[in-house]
C-alpha cells in the first residue's frame, strides 16, 4: 500500500475508448438512404502534453526507463494524460417516414469501455520516478492532483426519428441501459505538501486526500464489481442542397454503484519524521527501519472504510461539423471532443481534410490539439468497396511510428459498417 496511490499514476495510464476521430458514419450525401445501419467500433488512444511515445512505448514493452527518458517529460507545467480502450457493436433501424406505419425507429448497442486519466504536478512525477532525494531542499506541492480509472460495460436501446426536409435529411436517438462496472479507482489531492530537508533526515507531509477504489478482487471481464444505468442521444443533420452536416453525440450520463469490499479513505493530516535518511518515501522498507508498516500503512488503513459509493460515469461529448466541396472531391470538418471527470483542461479539438479519390480509397490527414494534449498529426483511410460497405482505418500521430521523442499521442481506430 505504501506506493500505490504514486505509482498507479504513470503504470496503468500505459496499460490501456475515445478516438481523436470520433466520426459520425453518415458523411456521405446519400448515407441516410438507408433504413439499417450496423457498425462496429475498436478505438485505442494514448495522449499525453508532457509524455512522449517513446516513453509510453518502452513502459508497454516492460523496458528500462533510463535517466534521459525520464527527463524527456516535460516538468514545466502540470503533467495531462489520458488513455482509452472502446469496442462497441451498434445497430440503427431509421424508417421512412412515407412509407412506414411508424416515424419511430430503433437503436442498440453492446459496449466495453476502459479509461485511465492523470492531471498532477512536476513534483508528483518527480517523486515517483526519482524518489524525494530529488527534492531536498524544497516543498514539493500536489494541490489538486488527480487520477481516474474507469471499466465498464454497457447496453444500451433506444428510439430513433428521422427528421426529413426539402434540403435533406436528418435524424434524432435517445438512448440509455444498464451499466455493469468492472473496476474503478479515483485520487484526487486538495492542498498536499512534502518537504525534504537537505540532508534528508527531515520530512514534513502534509496530506488531503480522498481515494475510491472498487473491489479489486473483482475486476475481470466476467465480475460484477457494480451495476449502474447511463444515457446518451445522437443528433444527425444533413443539408443535401449545400453539403453541409453537423453530427453531435452525448454519451455515458449516469453513475455506478460500486458494491462488494469497495472502500473510501480520506487523509487530512499533517506527519512529521526526523531524525532518519529518507531518500525514497515511496521505498521505505528498503531503509530497514519499518516506517512504512508502523507509519504510512496506519495512515492509510486508519482512514479508510469498506463502503458501497456510487460515482458518475466519465461523460462524453463530441460534435462534428463539416463540408463537401468540388462535387464532393474533398470534405472538410472540425470536431471537439471532451470527456468529462478526467482533468481534461480544454476540449480537445481536431480539423481534417479528406481527398474522395474513388469509394475504394479516400485518404485523409487529422490535426488536432488540446484536451489532455499538445499537437499531433494524424492519417488515415477512408473506404466503400460496395454501395453498402464502408471501412476506416486511423492513427492519431504519424510521428509516433518515425520520431517517436516528438510525438504525444498514439493509437488506432478501426471501423466497420454495414448499410442496407
Amino acid at each position: 500500500m505504501k506506493n500505490a496511490i504514486f505509482f498507479i499514476f504513470i503504470t496503468s495510464l500505459l496499460f490501456c475508448y475515445q478516438s481523436s476521430v470520433a466520426q459520425s458514419i453518415f458523411l456521405n450525401q446519400d448515407s441516410l438512404n438507408f433504413k439499417h445501419y450496423i457498425w462496429s467500433d475498436f478505438e485505442s488512444y494514448e495522449n499525453s502534453n508532457s509524455i512522449n511515445s517513446r516513453f509510453i512505448k518502452a513502459m508497454y514493452n516492460n523496458g528500462y526507463i533510463d535517466d534521459g527518458l525520464k527527463n524527456s517529460v516535460d516538468m514545466t507545467h502540470n503533467i495531462y494524460g489520458i488513455s482509452e480502450l472502446q469496442f462497441s457493436a451498434n445497430y440503427l433501424y431509421l424508417p421512412f417516414a412515407d412509407t412506414s406505419k411508424s416515424p419511430l425507429g430503433f437503436f442498440a448497442s453492446v459496449s466495453t469501455g476502459f479509461i485511465r486519466a492523470l492531471n498532477f504536478t512536476p513534483d508528483v512525477y518527480k517523486l515517483i520516478m526519482l524518489g524525494n532525494k530529488s527534492l531536498a531542499g524544497q516543498e514539493a506541492t500536489f494541490n489538486n492532483s488527480r487520477f481516474y480509472m474507469c471499466d465498464f460495460q454497457k447496453l444500451s436501446l433506444g428510439f430513433s426519428l428521422r427528421l426529413p426536409s426539402e434540403r435533406g435529411d436528418a435524424f434524432a436517438v435517445i438512448y440509455a441501459g444498464p451499466v455493469k462496472g468492472q473496476r474503478y479507482m479515483e485520487f484526487e489531492s486538495a492542498e498536499s505538501s512534502l518537504y525534504t530537508s537537505e540532508t534528508g533526515e527531515v520530512l514534513d507531509l502534509q496530506a488531503n486526500a480522498t481515494w475510491y477504489s472498487s473491489d479489486q478482487s473483482k475486476r475481470s471481464n466476467s465480475d460484477f464489481a457494480g451495476n449502474g444505468f447511463a444515457a446518451g442521444a445522437m443528433l444527425h443533420i444533413n443539408d443535401q442542397v449545400s453539403g453541409y452536416w453537423i453530427f453531435a453525440r452525448a454519451d455515458n450520463i449516469g453513475s455506478i454503484n460500486w458494491k462488494h469490499s469497495s472502500t473510501r479513505t480520506y487523509i487530512d493530516t499533517t506527519y512529521h519524521f526526523s531524525g532518519i535518511e529518507i531518500t525514497n518515501i515511496l521505498n521505505l522498507d528498503s531503509t530497514g527501519i519499518n516506517i512504512s508498516s508502523d507509519t504510512l500503512r496506519k495512515i492509510i488503513e486508519q482512514n479508510t472504510d469498506t463502503i458501497h459509493f456510487r460515482r458518475s460515469l466519465p461523460e462524453t461529448f463530441y460534435i462534428e461539423s463539416g463540408s463537401h466541396f468540388l462535387n464532393n472531391k474533398i470534405t472538410i470538418s472540425g470536431s471537439l471532443l471532451y470527456v468529462f471527470r478526467t482533468g481534461m483542461p480544454l476540449p480537445r479539438l481536431n480539423l481534417q481534410t479528406r481527398w474522395n479519390f474513388n469509394r475504394y480509397f479516400s485518404p485523409f490527414i487529422n490535426l488536432a490539439h488540446g484536451g489532455s494534449g499538445t499537437f499531433s498529426g494524424g492519417i488515415g483511410v477512408v473506404s466503400r468497396p460496395t454501395k453498402n460497405l464502408y471501412f476506416q482505418i486511423f492513427t492519431p500521430d504519424i510521428l509516433s511510428f518515425f520520431a517517436p521523442d516528438f510525438s504525444y499521442a498514439n493509437g488506432l481506430t478501426f471501423r466497420a459498417a454495414w448499410t442496407f
